[in-house]
């Protein structure tokens, strides 16, 4: 019985000082090892041209499965309106060239859906919107 308890006890201290080392080598870091403080960040920096707070446009349904698109359009840039189902399927690509005052009624009943996405923009800002068309 004396020596079933002094084995377990040599057992024992084996384990605490293999478990003694592991924890020594683990928590010294190696010395090439570079340590950098991480901080965090408190601002965020972004471009202001890519919101234009000029450009806003309207969505109106007129009528089941229509609706009129209405902005004005102050840029020297073609501006590309795209329409989109809520899964977003490209439907309608429409270009718009001309300057000033833009209205036009998009005609929709073909597609299956009543709920869209329309997107105004062209390469140096855009705007999305969503539209039900009764």
């Amino acid at each position: 019985m004396f020596r079933v308890g002094k084995i377990r006890i040599l057992l024992l201290s084996f384990c605490l000082l293999m478990t003694g080392a592991l924890f020594s080598v683990s928590a010294q870091a190696p010395t090439d090892t570079v340590v950098h403080e991480s901080v965090p960040e408190r601002t965020i920096e972004y471009n202001r041209n890519l919101l234009n707070p000029g450009f806003d446009f309207e969505l109106k349904p007129t009528a089941p499965g229509k609706f009129r698109v209405m902005f004005d359009n102050n840029t020297e840039k073609a501006v590309v309106i795209k329409i989109y189902d809520i899964i977003g399927n490209l439907l309608i690509n429409y270009e718009v060239s001309q300057q000033g005052e833009f209205i036009k009624e998009f005609d929709v009943s073909a597609f299956h859906t009543r709920l869209f996405v329309v997107e105004i923009g062209n390469s140096k800002y855009n705007k999305a919107k969503s539209v039900i068309s009764g």
